[in-house]
């Protein structure tokens, strides 16, 4: 395979985790219910329905509370994407020490998030996007040794 083939599979790969990382960030700040994304799995941490959690007169101001928590994870989610963007550009992945410190970086946050993911939140629907980037950086990791 032509050298420039497998430079594109080293450092698409990553881009399209930082893309991920970019669009789930934007769903969960523009989406009016953020919460009802993952209502199930929600649900069962919290162990009512949001119909029944919000009934309660003491509980009145918990939605935006909740509004304000997903849209402070949607930002960080953003910045880390845009991160990964700018990291991209400036290195190119061009070098040994550029790829193994993205992949450091994206393993131990895929290992925390599948930590919490499969200890906290068994029945998410973040475990497809979980496996998804992880091919993806297992793909990159793959390519990464086939470069000369």
């Amino acid at each position: 395979m032509h050298q420039r083939s497998v430079h594109n599979f080293i450092w698409v790969p990553i881009t399209l985790i930082g893309l991920i990382a970019v669009a789930i960030g934007l769903i969960s700040i523009l989406n009016p219910e953020p919460w009802m994304l993952d209502k199930a799995s929600n649900e069962l941490i919290i162990g009512l329905s949001f119909e029944e959690l919000f009934s309660s007169k003491s509980n009145k101001g918990l939605p935006i509370y909740i509004k304000t928590l997903y849209r402070f994870f949607g930002v960080w989610l953003i910045s880390f994407g845009m991160l990964i963007f700018a990291y991209i550009r400036v290195t190119r992945l061009a070098t040994y020490r550029a790829q193994e410190s993205i992949y450091s970086v994206l393993i131990i946050t895929l290992v925390s998030l599948f930590y919490m993911t499969f200890t906290l939140l068994p029945i998410s629907q973040l475990k497809t996007v979980l496996v998804i980037m992880t091919f993806l950086l297992g793909i990159s990791m793959y390519f990464s040794r086939k470069l000369i």
